[in-house]
């Protein structure tokens, strides 16, 4: 038995000697010139297949997809056909010493950023050539490719991400490649990719044409890939939510803990920005606004309105005067607080004029008496008062001189500055005074000290906010899925 087997291994190495020098044979350099395409009617058809052995995903920062692939190219060569007296044809196999003995058609990745073949523990390249002149050449490649990013909608993007294979030097007159087996692409199970999921593959064929005027034929393998979002849902999302959250506990602490609130108020602006920074840090700097960038905004104008709402309402803290409305609302808090009258400003400017005029009259006021002017005159030391109507309106005239005066109701004389100030008669005051408050008591006004307005607005905002940011929120989750 032991014999046997002897025999059998010798006759199998003997086979083997043959094959080897059956190939060598067939490419010897005096028959074989292998800088030479093989001969063909019309331009030399190419297959390509591909089998995708690995996917490790996209690395965003660099736009670069890596992948391992097994490419295997055929084509046909007459001057590698061989006969042989056995039915079945013979298979010549080698590895990289055989592919340095034909010719290989010499395509390209065009968006190839780095690639090599792997060599372990040998360069993994395999050829076989069939006795009817099919050649077909392998090999396993490390690949990695730039993709064309759109990150308009990140994190919840989706990318296609392509490889092109091109023809380098022989025109589509010379040499068209084309997929083998329909799509000509294979995967080679499960890629266990962290940040994203592969959706599909696709490919197809077309020509490019180049600066030299010629097309060159050219094969498109797409990968489309699904980014997986729970990692940015719960690193930037849910955080995010919170500190706008956490802006709003300043409505409800008392608008006179000036410190406490802008404390809180600078912390989560600043604990923000150092927030989105960090998000911002592993993305590539796009001109456009991406998905994320809008979310970032959203959550700045809500901490940034929050602090502008302490500013209004300490605004109103500090003041202690009270306003009158008749209804209390936040329009007409905030018209009636930041608005004042026009008539209170110069009631205030022309008192501060003519003071002293004021101060001298307030005595003829009061007195219900009639006076004579030269009752009046002769009480004045270095400025002349001349009282006109007392019963309907008194006029007040300030001169700089006292000039002598012919008579009581003369003029003064031209020299002298006069200045006229109306002043309503008492009774008539005492009137519009009673028809105001029955106005009043009418209409129901309110007289509401500033400060009752600044919490009243501190009671609005913890309602209002967190509306209308849920508000935003459904808004900006729909018009991502739509």
């Amino acid at each position: 038995m032991f014999h046997w087997f002897l025999l059998l291994m010798t006759i199998v190495a003997a086979e083997r000697i043959n094959e080897v020098e059956l190939f060598y044979n067939l490419t010897d350099p005096t028959v074989y010139d292998l800088r030479r395409r093989p001969d063909s009617e019309g331009p030399l058809l190419v297959e390509l297949e591909t089998t995708v052995v690995l996917l490790t995903g996209i690395q965003t920062q660099s736009s670069v997809l890596s992948s391992q692939l097994l490419i295997e190219y055929t084509w046909h060569d007459d001057r590698l056909s061989y006969s042989r007296p056995v039915e079945s044809p013979l298979l010549l196999k080698g590895e990289a010493e055989y592919s340095d003995r034909i010719w290989k058609p010499t395509i390209y990745v065009i968006n190839e950023r780095g690639s090599s073949i792997i060599d372990i523990p040998a360069s993994n390249i395999l050829v076989n050539v069939r006795s009817d002149g099919m050649v077909s050449y392998s090999y396993r490649v490390k690949s990695e490719v730039y993709c064309a990013l759109d990150l308009g909608k990140f994190p919840f993007d989706k990318q296609n991400c392509s490889i092109f294979f091109e023809s380098w030097s022989l025109n589509v007159d010379e040499l068209v490649l084309q997929w083998r087996r329909r799509k000509g692409v294979n995967l080679y199970g499960k890629f266990p990719m962290l940040e994203f999921s592969l959706e599909g593959v696709d490919s197809s064929d077309g020509t490019k044409f180049r600066y030299d005027g010629y097309g060159y034929s050219q094969l498109v393998l797409e990968f489309v890939l699904q980014r997986q979002f729970g990692y940015y849902i719960l690193d930037f999302y849910v955080p995010a939510i919170f500190i706008v959250i956490l802006s709003w506990v300043s409505f409800w602490i008392d608008p006179g803990s000036v410190p406490a609130r802008v404390t809180l108020g600078s912390s989560t602006i600043l604990t923000f920005i150092t927030l989105s920074r960090n998000q911002s840090s592993s993305l590539p700097k796009v001109s456009y606004v991406k998905a994320v960038d809008v979310y970032v905004i959203i959550c700045m104008c809500f901490i940034f309105a929050t602090l502008l709402e302490f500013a209004i309402v300490n605004s109103f803290w500090r003041r202690s005067r009270e306003v009158e409305l008749k209804k209390i609302n936040t329009t007409k808090v905030i018209r009636r607080a930041l608005t004042p009258s026009i008539s209170r400003r110069a009631s205030f400017n022309n008192l501060g004029k003519h003071k002293s005029s004021f101060d001298s009259l307030n005595s003829s006021i009061n007195d219900s008496r009639p006076r004579s002017m030269t009752d009046e005159l002769g009480s004045c030391n270095g400025n002349i008062f001349y009282l006109q109507s007392p019963v309907q309106m008194a006029s007040l005239s300030l001169s700089t001189s006292c000039p002598d005066l012919k008579a009581p109701g003369s003029y003064i004389e031209d020299d002298c500055k006069v200045i006229t100030i109306p002043v309503p008669d008492r009774k008539l005051s005492d009137n519009k005074e009673r028809d105001s408050v029955e106005n009043n008591t009418k209409n129901k006004v309110k007289k509401v000290h500033q400060k009752e307005m600044g919490k009243y607005i501190d009671r609005i905002s913890r309602i209002a906010f967190p509306v209308t940011f849920l508000t935003v929120n459904i808004f900006y989750w729909t018009l991502l899925w739509i």
